[in-house]
């Protein structure tokens, strides 16, 4: 009887483990040698507090990669503004204005220097975006080119599609070859 108790005492401490803290449930697991090596290891696996600390750290990854490194990105730039862009080299890295929220919602600012070879075949694609946006008005509210009052190039685009609300904007200064980058969501 006395076994028994001991054999169920030890069940049930190794229950609480497994759903408190794994790692405390695989040591007194071998220490006591209760269930089989492969039960262990599946157990210790699939244990509650593994999976969602499996799945935070995937959440957090899948942030770290949204906000530091595909936002703002060459290809998403590209794909905003419908140009290629010309070689550049980050002068100001990013930072944030607000940081990311939990519910999304950020502003970040970088500052690139353009590559001054063929900058100027560059600049013409931007004069004929510029005069599309003039003749095309339908999506003149999300996404138009402009010249500034100081000459400079300046592109904007708000995506209100799915309630993301992202934006950016582009300032473009034709005598440094510096460009100035805000993107966030809303």
């Amino acid at each position: 009887m006395k076994i028994q108790a001991k054999s169920i005492l030890k069940t049930f401490t190794l229950f609480l483990f497994w759903m408190i803290f794994p790692p405390l449930f695989l040591t007194f697991s071998i220490i006591w040698k209760m269930p089989k090596l492969v039960g262990r290891i599946v157990l210790t696996v699939f244990a509650p507090l593994t999976i969602v600390s499996l799945l935070v750290g995937v959440f957090g990854l899948y942030q770290l990669h949204y906000y530091y490194i595909e936002r703002g990105s060459r290809s998403e730039i590209e794909a905003k503004t419908g140009l290629k862009f010309p070689d550049y080299e980050t002068v100001e890295k990013r930072h944030f204005t607000y940081k990311p929220r939990f519910h999304g919602d950020f502003t970040m600012e970088r500052t690139i220097k353009l590559d001054t070879v063929n900058i100027e075949d560059f600049y013409k694609q931007i004069d004929r975006k510029i005069e599309m946006t003039k003749k095309d008005t339908l999506d003149f509210a999300t996404i138009y080119w402009n010249i500034g009052e100081n000459g400079n190039f300046r592109f904007t685009h708000f995506d209100f599609a799915d309630d993301d609300d992202q934006t950016i904007e582009l300032e473009i200064d034709k005598k440094l070859s510096l460009v100035r980058i805000t993107y966030g969501r809303m």
